[in-house]
């Protein structure tokens, strides 16, 4: 859908979630505004909206995405604080589901702000070998990636170099 399109399809979402009161289509209206807002720049509305939706969401999956949104957007606006704290919501939702898709991308929002915020850390060699059994070699990729630079930066030049292949061949369509 174009913006003006998927504008519409949210508003439309929107007056029924009021008309019917019903908080599940408030939910996905509320991240679906959030994602357009994300693709916006426009990152802690962004981050805001997804963090109501999940308040709204009608079960521990949705939930968890929607944190994962916000987890997402507070990441990519800079919000680390937050970014990590509902990243780490969401990885307990995730793991409580024993939905280890989410629970793997719910890792990577955490490092990956926790990193950019200049916590001291390890790579996490584990997660990374486990990610590559997911069947979902995208989020791998990009843990791969992530762990690299945890690497590098504790001097772990061998292992950061291993990752940053691994995730380069995954993208190159080697893996």
């Amino acid at each position: 859908l174009g913006n003006e399109r998927f504008e519409e399809e949210i508003r439309f979402a929107e007056k029924v979630a009021a008309e019917q009161g019903s908080r599940r289509v408030a939910a996905a209206a509320a991240g679906a505004r959030g994602w357009l807002l994300y693709e916006q720049k426009k990152y802690r509305a962004a981050g805001e909206l997804h963090r109501q939706a999940s308040r709204d969401a009608p079960n521990a999956v949705t939930r968890t995405s929607a944190l994962l949104g916000a987890a997402t957007a507070f990441l990519d606006g800079g919000d680390l604080d937050d970014a990590v704290e509902l990243a780490e919501r969401a990885r307990d939702f995730a793991r409580t589901k024993r939905h280890a898709i989410l629970e793997a991308r719910a890792e990577f929002v955490g490092r990956a702000a926790a990193y950019r915020r200049g916590d001291a850390m390890q790579p996490d060699l584990p997660l990374a070998l486990a990610s590559r059994d997911l069947g979902a070699p995208q989020i791998a990729a990009v843990i791969d990636l992530n762990e690299a630079a945890i690497a590098w930066r504790s001097g772990r030049l061998d292992a950061a170099r291993q990752l940053a292949r691994h995730a380069a061949r995954i993208w190159q369509g080697d893996q």
